[in-house]
């Protein structure tokens, strides 16, 4: 009987010796800082749904779709001030895509196969300096596969109000161009 009683007295002491130590690390690891480069998020099956991580100055998080794909990502860029909504099509491409630059200004962007075909917003080789919005706006409509644009409505927004004006550029089969002031 005095055999059992002390492993009894010992294993409860442990018990709560062990229980103590472990309250300790737990309340010293809420009181820290986790630091990681990725965190992953799996189903039932332990299969990556989302993923956050840094990656080249850049903090995205990424849901998965079929196929270990990403699907939907979103994200900030660091050295290059501005925040992203990307969609992703089954072939791994951008499909749409909202962009805000560092200054504020936003651009839409639709794809398809053939690349993008439709950009509504601030123009990209119009943006300044970051805090400076961009001195045009407009909605390209692109041929397939192609740079080109079909139509270019352009919105100047300069800061001086004599400046203010719009133009429309069309562009009809074999390059002919069609210009509106």
């Amino acid at each position: 009987v005095k055999a059992i009683l002390v492993i009894i007295i010992a294993a409860a002491t442990g018990a709560v010796a062990g229980s103590l130590f472990s309250y300790r690390l737990l309340q010293r690891a809420l009181n820290e800082k986790v630091e990681t480069r990725q965190l992953v998020l799996v189903d039932e099956r332990n299969q990556p749904v989302a993923r956050l991580e840094n990656v080249d100055g850049t903090t995205a998080l990424r849901f998965i779709g079929n196929g270990l794909k990403t699907a939907v990502q979103i994200g900030v860029h660091h050295q290059n001030p501005g925040r992203f909504l990307h969609f992703f099509g089954e072939d791994g491409e951008i499909s749409a895509a909202l962009n805000t630059h560092g200054n504020g200004d936003s651009t839409l962007v639709f794809a398809d196969r053939t690349g993008t075909r439709v950009i509504l917003g601030a123009k990209d080789s119009d943006i300044p300096s970051l805090g400076q919005p961009a001195e045009a706006w407009g909605l390209i409509f692109r041929k397939p596969r192609s740079t080109e644009s079909l139509v270019d409505i352009n919105i100047n927004t300069v800061p001086d109000p004599k400046d203010y004006g719009a133009s429309l550029t069309v562009t009809a089969p074999y390059g002919k161009r069609s210009s509106l002031p």
